[in-house]
């Protein structure tokens, strides 16, 4: 009789412990559920623009071309620093907001802009489209000033040929131009891509191997 009701007291005892500890379980169980969905609800633009803004960005470089000298070690053919405005469409919310700013800080080619970020959009949002090329550095000082209220905007430095003396010697130095689809498919440029510029007569063409450099990149 006695191991009966003893028996009884611990069924019970394990029972309720049972409970207890079920009771225990879904506590924490709801409470986690709940905090994934404050999380994802209240604070997941906060989470979702902290994770924007930490993302890893690698920025193509173009090549530094090299120098060109006389026989005596002047220099004809050199580089210069040349500003770009460029925007990463992915960043920009309101595309048509951020082009009204920049024609009111520079002269811009609204329609032109326009086609360019639309066209980025489509095919790389996440690569930085060239809206204008080798901006005076008077535009450089306002764009840098506003850069605040211009989301997706960046501007890059590349290299920009200089002739030293113009015009001189000319057809003896060569010149730069983009290259085309043609020349891309030939397999006589390896290390070129859409967009870059190759030696198109003189000493430019013939030493293009030499003096077209290295691409680069930056985090």
């Amino acid at each position: 009789m006695r191991s009966s009701r003893f028996d009884n007291v611990s069924g019970a005892l394990f029972n309720r412990r049972i409970v207890r500890a079920s009771i225990v379980v879904i506590l924490v169980f709801a409470v986690l559920v709940l905090r994934l969905w404050f999380m994802q609800i209240f604070q997941g633009p906060v989470y979702r623009s902290k994770s924007e803004g930490n993302r890893i960005r690698l920025q193509s470089l173009p090549p530094f071309r090299g120098m060109i000298f006389d026989r005596n070690g002047s220099v004809l053919v050199d580089n210069r620093p040349a500003f770009d405005l460029n925007v990463i469409p992915e960043e920009v919310s309101d595309p048509e907001k951020l082009l009204e700013c920049l024609s009111g800080l520079i002269p811009l080619d609204v329609a032109e802009a326009r086609r360019i970020l639309d066209e980025g959009r489509r095919s790389y949002p996440f690569k930085a489209v060239c809206l204008q090329s080798d901006l005076p550095r008077d535009h450089i000082a306002v764009l840098e000033t506003h850069g605040f209220n211009l989301p997706g905007v960046l501007i890059s430095v590349r290299p920009q040929r200089e002739y030293v003396y113009g015009d001189f010697a000319s057809h003896i130095l060569g010149y730069l131009g983009e290259i085309n689809r043609e020349e891309l498919r030939s397999g006589e440029f390896p290390d070129v891509r859409s967009g870059d510029s190759i030696g198109k007569a003189g000493v430019e063409m013939l030493w293009q191997s030499r003096l077209q450099g290295v691409r680069g990149g930056k985090q």
